[in-house]
């Protein structure tokens, strides 16, 4: 079988992938621009060897895996420690190897944020209901919140949704959705607006950013949930005083100047908190309904 292949930068250097209990090995997944997000990711090394002095880990390194089962793979093989990952992705994972969900990333200033279902304003479409036969636009397939969620709150109303490659000559069955990709927030109301689709999902961030004239032709039927932005685990094995160090590193990074600096350079993150209670709250949500692909 091909192996995929991943890509391991230190520093922006290319090394060997090996495990190392020295080396501090955090997982990203980024099947299309690897290079890009090694780099993106990259700005938090310097930072966490030197708060990590004494503690036996001298360097850090990003992984880029091309998929959730590369990953999967990876940390089964102790050649990643950490994931920063969307809360499905985790969970996905989660079933397959012993992963601990530690913190809560709020990815340019946001700890959490929900679905929207989004039609035309003129649309009778108002609600979940008598679904039967119509086509919906998600954005693309690992997106927590304009694919997962939408698609899980919809398999719980009992819809089976089908995957279609255009809307020409289309048969459904009871209770069948036609989907398709639309490859990117931005596109997702446009073909709302356009009847390429009835139904779009886009978060509640993105769908904030569409400009006001696109935004002026649209209506919001439904609102999910609050889902976490974005969430970092580690692997269950990993020492455990090593584990409580990194988290109070991350924690501590919003609370001084050099770590704010670092955190605005990481994608605009604010902060990093915690998994509190409410927090894990929304988290056992969406593990309800992800029981729902197994029915």
């Amino acid at each position: 079988m091909k192996r995929i292949p991943v890509i391991l930068f230190t520093f922006f250097t290319v090394s060997l992938l090996f495990a190392d209990i020295s080396i501090l090995h955090i997982g990203v997944i980024e099947p299309e621009k690897p290079e890009m997000t090694i780099r993106t990711h990259s700005v938090i090394n310097n930072y966490l060897i030197e708060k990590l002095k004494g503690t036996g880990i001298t360097s850090c390194e990003i992984v880029a895996a091309q998929n959730s089962e590369n990953m999967v793979e990876l940390i089964k093989e102790k050649k990643v420690d950490l994931v920063i990952e969307t809360v499905f992705s985790l969970l996905f994972m989660e079933e397959k190897v012993p992963l601990k969900i530690i913190l809560r990333r709020w990815k340019k200033g946001i700890g959490e944020y929900e679905t929207y279902f989004i039609v035309k304003k003129d649309s009778s479409i108002t609600n979940l209901k008598n679904l039967s036969g119509k086509i919906i636009g998600f954005e693309d397939p690992e997106s927590s919140s304009a694919r997962w969620m939408p698609q899980l709150m919809l398999i719980k109303e009992g819809y089976v949704l089908k995957e279609i490659k255009d809307n020409n000559n289309l048969k459904f069955a009871k209770n069948e959705i036609g989907y398709m990709f639309t490859g990117d927030a931005e596109i997702t109301p446009i073909w709302v607006i356009r009847n390429i689709v009835d139904i779009g999902t886009i978060s509640t961030t993105d769908f904030n950013d569409i400009q006001e004239q696109v935004k002026s032709e649209l209506k919001v039927i439904v609102k999910s949930e609050p889902i976490p932005r974005q969430l970092i685990a580690i692997r269950s094995d990993f020492d455990k005083k090593l584990t409580d160090k990194i988290i109070s590193i991350f924690v501590d990074m919003s609370e001084n100047d050099e770590g704010k600096e670092i955190l605005k350079q990481w994608e605009k993150t604010s902060k990093l908190d915690r998994i509190t209670k409410n927090v894990q709250k929304t988290i056992d949500n969406v593990k309800g309904l992800m029981r729902y692909l197994k029915k």
